[in-house]
């Protein structure tokens, strides 16, 4: 009865209001008390790979086949993000900051899923409606926010937060704009040119960008003062570098998602030639996407953190759009992990 539902409900809210508490009452007793003994950062490559290792083991006998198989299926994208959040949580217990690259490229391929996830809802359900949106602002946000008002932390701190927040804002934007006119092709190249266009204004020219976001109170809740590096005098120093790297890649992802009923065709024909013409197909794709993921390990990957920054913005979306091709280039790989 309705009764039943409404205590529930009542039930449910508050079962994860205590949860959350007790995930609170936890941080507060871990960062800032005594209660656990603070140490420094131990670096063990062989302890690194090792748990990595015990992980994906144990991770192999979760899986199963995908409901309805196709290109990054939502199982897909779920299992990337977990083993890309296994591995941001491992390099930063072990600070193995040789990985530092791969961890900025995992960065960029959650920013694109942003790109990518978004376009696709919107496109698909043409649903610009306060309620969702604030629905996905309050997810993306409402830990972070907590946390700070817990621990006294500023906002960038988990600057992941607020960028994934500007960048779903900018994605919605960009198609709620002529919103009638999303499904037609020539439209849709015309808004990802201009949403790249302004991005570009937005981050590399400087008054563009002071004027943005250089006004209260958003200039207060960028700002970030690094104890670790007090010679940045520059309170938005942090917001520009973070969220900077990564300004470009989420456009991709809208560019992807776009053209994926067209990845979905090709994949389609391919597995419906014969067997010759089917492997042929599969190899030139191979070639094709090794092709510069090559020269682009060697050339970028492999430069130093600094050096490599400097390029990141620009070639990020390169290996992971390999992946991307790689992962899904057999129905079985689609249907599940390899």
């Amino acid at each position: 009865c309705a009764s039943d539902g409404r205590e529930d409900e009542t039930l449910g809210a508050l079962r994860a209001g205590a949860e959350f508490s007790g995930v609170l009452f936890v941080l507060y007793a871990c960062d800032r008390t005594s209660l656990l003994a603070k140490a420094s950062k131990v670096r063990d490559r062989s302890a690194f790979w090792g748990l990595w290792w015990v992980v994906s083991l144990a991770s192999v006998a979760t899986i199963r086949a995908v409901a309805k198989p196709r290109v990054l299926a939502r199982e897909q994208t779920d299992e990337w993000k977990g083993w890309m959040q296994l591995m941001f949580l491992l390099y930063h217990y072990f600070a193995e900051t040789e990985l530092y690259n791969a961890i900025r490229v995992y960065i960029a391929c959650y920013v694109w899923m942003t790109g990518y996830g978004n376009f696709l809802y919107y496109q698909k359900t043409e649903n610009f409606g306060a309620v969702r949106l604030v629905q996905t602002l309050f997810r993306l946000n409402f830990l972070a926010v907590m946390v700070c008002l817990l621990l006294r932390n500023e906002y960038m701190l988990y600057y992941i937060c607020p960028m994934h927040t500007l960048f779903t804002l900018f994605v919605w934007l960009a198609l709620r704009l002529g919103k009638h006119r999303n499904h037609d092709g020539r439209v849709l190249l015309l808004k990802l040119v201009a949403t790249l266009a302004s991005v570009y204004a937005l981050y590399d020219v400087e008054r563009v960008f002071r004027v943005a976001f250089g006004w209260r109170p958003l200039r207060n809740l960028l700002a970030f003062h690094d104890p670790l590096h007090p010679e940045f005098q520059d309170e938005l120093h942090e917001w520009h570098f973070r969220s900077g790297l990564d300004r470009f890649v989420w456009v991709w992802g809208m560019a992807c998602a776009a053209a994926m009923p067209l990845l979905d065709r090709f994949f389609d024909i391919v597995d419906a030639s014969r067997a010759p013409r089917r492997l042929a197909a599969r190899f030139a794709v191979v070639l094709l996407a090794l092709a510069p993921f090559a020269p682009w390990t060697t050339s970028v990957y492999l430069r130093d953190k600094f050096a490599y920054n400097a390029l990141h913005p620009y070639t990020s979306w390169l290996p992971l759009s390999v992946y991307v091709l790689l992962r899904n280039l057999a129905p079985p790989l689609q249907r599940q992990p390899p």
